[in-house]
């Protein structure tokens, strides 16, 4: 229809040829600055490309983003495995390999920080290790006070007691055995024990009692002579204790205003104690004990707080120190005070979620720690030093929790998790440095461990090198194989590097738009496949497009001696264009349904085909003009390659055109039915190349029961605020107690954690433990949105995040959240596992959807390119049969043989990309065709010369885009290699099966059909 139109296009570019390649150069140098920059403008993270901008998990991701404070600010972690932290050897190797990375780190230019099992236990032990000895001082010191100040007063006590009880024992004695010696004269008695008595009085002449002495014996005797007489001799100790009562409380009056404490003494011995208890030393003991500590007691209300620390009461508090002081034990105080703050830390840690007491070992600690009372800083510092490195873990007295070390630690203590914070970027050169000391601690005897290198940036990293390398290297296998290729077919050097020279031309153009178009128009990036993609294609499709032409401008350069740039324009130029049209399209409403990941691929391969288009059409027939016959150098053959070949294929379809068209149908049949039955999935990170990222991820899935990098979650909406004014609202966090307890109890769920889970274990909000009250609530807040309608559920699963199961499960919840809570609730399912899932049910939605539309544009294209109705029909019917045959195979490769996942993506872009490229040979094929028959040929003579003339040329194109879309399987990433496996095979049906047997049969089979309902007038 438009064959006209091409034909002025070839004449003017032919007439103003210096001026096109101007034209052309000048394009280049103005957009060539931008093209490198389309790489830089790349993003790496699989994680977040994949998930669909509409879907939940989306969302989920934007509110995590707004209302919660969720960032990561670690810049790579290195995983260690086979070290176990139990072994000093091990644990060595681990201290000193982080510490070795750390001085790197600073050495050149960052602030690094790191966070692991062993800083946390070392800012741990110390940080307890200050606050204990500090108590354990303070306590220490108490005690040797009391301890001197108990013995004080039991020495004074004492001394009250002898004073009272000694005089008044020894005057009963003497009154006694003189009262009998002299034969009951009481007059004699008395006198006796009044002398024996005073004979006492030296004894407390140098004690505070000396100047009581006197008044003491006077009224003890004055009270035994006005008492004691003949008929009571027998009572007279009991007689003997009331006179000390008697004098006792007169004496406690007479100093009471002078010596407040012994008076105090005398009272309380007076009134606990008679002189036969005196004689009776544990009763005196129990005496003197409860006296002291009843008076030491009060004096220590100013240490209530530090005392009751101890989860004691000052009264235990003083009995403690008092009964060590009456034994006399001094030697004992060290050992009490450990044990009293051993009681105390134990107490006092009861409910911490952040650090737990190894209780082993923690009394023996203390003892070291306190030293003997000189618990400075130093000292202190110096025991934390020795500990952490003389001891392992086992041994440690003070560790993290479980939750914390849960989440640096794997069961058995053999993986660790190294997480370094940096204040800017690294490059891949550090990273390497880093792995090379990490290798040296732990990859070296006798620590035989394992070491991985992970986080999003390192991952992101680490595809991108193994992106470039694949690319570099699919490349240059495509740039060769294609130049000799092109080389062999038309026998000259100069055609075999015209491809290769529209093929540059055409990628510093569309890399320039496109990263134009990105970075000022969408302000967007492009995924990791996309600059891969778009190079591969380029290489491809300008290849076929560029010898497709040069072989219709040989043909006609070498028929007649006319100008062969008119014909060649008018039904090659068009035959390209409208095969690179549809193309396009084809990217073109790839680009609109925004699939995830390979969206970026279609913008940026639709304008690569556009330019190519252009260049073809332009720049290529201006080239032409120039070079003429030398465009073929040195070769003069004129003879059309493997035409005799393709004359016996016409001949044969020609004899069995209907046994041919029923074998297409049963293939194409059975390739369906293959089809629908292999499972697809999202499965992308199993074919990433097994790169310490990945690796990483899977190990610690492994050896902590779950998968710790990916956490999934869940973004709650109520409509009323969860908290308001510090208090937490009843209904509110009862539904998320529900949801996180319903949750907690899925099998494919790890861990929960939640404003009632805030430390992976349920806690009633209303009863929290008393001394970490704001450390929970703390915790529990992190969990509730800036905006209090919104609450964060976080969940780790059991198996990795990108496994079938977790796909699975993920895929699920939705449905059992809405079937437990209800429809009360809004909620999204945010995390990995839910953005790949929502990815996969987005692409396998889109490709249903979008194959129908695409097909429908084609049609239109070709309907109005072909000025028919039946064949672009047919056309693209057959080339659907020829993709689910391709398809068919690389699935028995892939699944069936290899076992590995199909993921979605690759049959949807080998859909996309083949029902338009898959259209090129027919297209060609056709118009040559079509072609014949304007000029007086029948069907069946324009469909076999189309077949003899062509036949060549496409098998060679197919070649061509078969070596270059089959380069893809040399990329480092698997999902690439399926995605070119896919591409290659269907190509290869499409080139040798499809074309030169299937099409020409049906065509022969439906003859005027093929241009219905047009009527080709004759040119």
């Amino acid at each position: 229809m438009f064959e006209n139109t091409f034909r002025r296009i070839g004449t003017f570019s032919a007439r103003h040829s210096a001026a096109v390649i101007v034209a052309w150069i000048i394009v280049i140098v103005v957009v060539a600055p931008f093209a490198p920059a389309l790489f830089s403008d790349t993003s790496y993270n699989i994680a977040s490309d994949i998930v669909p901008p509409n879907s939940p998990a989306n969302i989920a991701s934007n509110l995590q983003s707004q209302y919660f404070n969720s960032s990561n600010d670690s810049s790579f972690v290195i995983v260690t495995n086979n070290t176990s932290i139990d072994t000093l050897t091990s644990l060595h190797a681990l201290m000193s390999m982080q510490g070795a990375i750390i001085s790197y780190l600073d050495r050149n230019g960052f602030s690094a920080n790191a966070s692991s099992i062993i800083t946390i236990e070392n800012d741990t032990l110390r940080s307890v290790s200050l606050s204990l000895g500090k108590e354990l001082s303070g306590i220490y010191k108490i005690n040797v006070n009391l301890y001197g100040e108990s013995n004080k007063l039991n020495q004074s006590l004492y001394l009250t007691a002898s004073f009272l009880f000694v005089p008044a024992v020894v005057y009963v004695q003497n009154f006694s055995n003189e009262f009998k010696v002299s034969e009951y004269n009481l007059s004699r008695a008395e006198e006796a024990g009044y002398q024996s008595a005073s004979f006492l009085e030296g004894e407390f002449s140098s004690t505070p009692y000396g100047v009581l002495s006197p008044v003491y014996l006077s009224d003890f005797s004055a009270y035994m002579n006005k008492t004691l007489n003949n008929t009571n001799i027998k009572d007279a100790l009991e007689i003997a204790n009331s006179a000390v009562n008697k004098t006792s409380l007169a004496l406690s009056k007479y100093i009471s205003s002078s010596n407040q404490l012994f008076s105090s003494e005398i009272l309380a011995v007076d009134s606990n104690l008679t002189i036969m208890d005196f004689s009776n030393l544990s009763k005196y003991t129990s005496f003197a004990e409860q006296f002291t500590v009843n008076t030491i007691a009060p004096g220590l209300s100013s240490y209530s707080s530090l005392i009751s620390g101890l989860n004691t009461t000052i009264n235990r508090f003083v009995t403690a120190i008092v009964n060590v002081s009456f034994a006399g034990n001094y030697a004992a105080i060290p050992h009490l005070t450990s044990t009293e703050v051993y009681n105390g830390t134990i107490y006092q840690f009861n409910g911490n979620p952040l650090v737990s007491l190894n209780l082993r070992y923690l009394e023996p600690y203390l003892s070291d720690l306190l030293n003997s009372g000189n618990t400075s800083d130093s000292y202190i510092n110096s025991t934390v030093n020795s500990t952490i490195y003389d001891e392992t873990f086992l041994q440690y007295p003070v560790l993290p929790s479980q939750y914390v070390m849960g989440s640096l630690v794997g069961y058995g203590n053999t993986t660790e998790i190294f997480s370094f914070t940096l204040n800017k970027n690294y490059t891949i050169s550090t990273l390497n440095s880093v792995n090379k000391i990490a290798a040296s601690y732990v990859a070296v005897k006798p620590v035989n461990g394992i070491y991985y290198t992970a986080g999003t940036d390192v991952l992101s990293q680490q595809i991108e090198q193994e992106v470039m390398t694949g690319l570099v290297r699919a490349l240059i296998i495509g740039i060769v194989l294609s130049i000799l290729i092109v080389g062999l077919f038309f026998r000259s050097p100069v055609a075999a590097f015209l491809p290769f020279g529209l093929f540059v031309m055409s990628s510093i153009i569309s890399f320039g738009l496109n990263d134009l178009l990105y970075r000022y128009a969408l302000h967007a990036t492009v995924s990791f496949v996309t600059p891969t993609l778009l190079l591969i294609l380029l290489l491809g499709l300008t290849s076929d497009y560029v010898v497709y032409i040069m072989s219709r401008y040989r043909r006609e350069l070498y028929r007649n001696g006319g100008d062969p740039i008119p014909e060649s324009s008018k039904w090659a130029g068009h035959a390209v264009f409208t095969s690179g049209i549809t193309v396009a399209l084809s990217y073109i409403v790839l680009y609109l349904f925004k699939v995830p990941i390979f969206s970026d691929a279609g913008i940026t391969n639709a304008v690569g085909v556009v330019v190519s288009i252009m260049l073809a059409n332009t720049f290529l027939i201006a080239l032409f003009k120039r070079l003429g016959y030398r465009t073929f150098w040195p070769a003069r053959n004129k003879k059309i390659p493997m035409e005799g070949t393709m004359e016996k294929i016409s001949n044969t379809v020609l004899r069995n055109k209907k046994k041919i068209v029923v074998i297409f149908i049963v293939v194409a049949f059975g390739a369906l039915y293959v089809y629908a039955s292999t499972p697809t999935n999202m499965n992308v990170f199993s074919l990433i190349p097994p790169s310490s990222g990945i690796q990483s991820a899977v190990v610690v899935n492994q050896s902590f029961h779950r998968d710790l990098f990916f956490e999934s979650f869940v973004i709650l909406k109520f409509n009323s605020p969860v908290i308001v004014n510090g208090t937490y609202n009843v209904s509110e966090m009862n539904q998320i107690t529900k949801l996180e307890s319903m949750m907690a109890g899925l099998r494919g769920v790890a861990k929960v954690y939640g404003p009632t889970y805030p430390y992976g274990q349920y806690v009633n909000i209303d009863r929290l433990p008393s001394n970490y009250v704001s450390t929970y609530r703390s915790q529990i807040n992190t969990y509730i949105g800036s905006d209090p309608h919104y609450v964060m559920v976080e969940f780790e699963l059991s198996n990795i995040s990108w496994s079938n199961a977790a796909a699975s499960f993920i895929n699920s919840l939705p449905s059992k959240i809405s079937s437990y809570m209800g429809n009360s609730i809004t909620f999204y399912v945010g995390g990995l596992t839910a953005g790949l899932d929502a990815a996969y049910s987005h692409t396998l939605r889109t490709f249903e959807e979008m194959i129908p539309i695409l097909a429908a544009s084609i049609f239109v294209i070709l309907a109005i390119q072909l000025s028919s109705v039946f064949t672009p029909l047919r056309l693209i019917l057959m080339v659907l049969a020829s993709v689910i045959v391709g398809l068919m195979i690389i699935y028995w490769i892939v699944y069936y043989i290899y076992h590995l996942p199909i993921i979605i993506f690759m049959p949807m872009f080998t859909f996309v990309t083949l029902l338009a490229v898959g259209l090129d040979y027919d297209i060609f094929m056709i118009t040559r065709a079509r072609e014949g028959v304007m000029k007086g040929m029948t069907d069946e003579e324009a469909i076999t010369t189309s077949i003899r003339e062509n036949g060549g040329i496409i098998v060679t194109l197919g070649s061509l885009l078969f070596v270059t879309f089959g380069s893809l399987y040399f990329s480092d990433l698997q999902l690439i290699e399926e995605i070119g496996g896919g591409l290659a095979i269907g190509v290869l049906i499409d080139t040798f099966l499809s074309w030169p047997f299937f099409v020409p049969a049906v065509m022969l089979l439906m003859k005027k059909w093929n241009w219905w309902p047009s009527k080709i007038r004759k040119a």
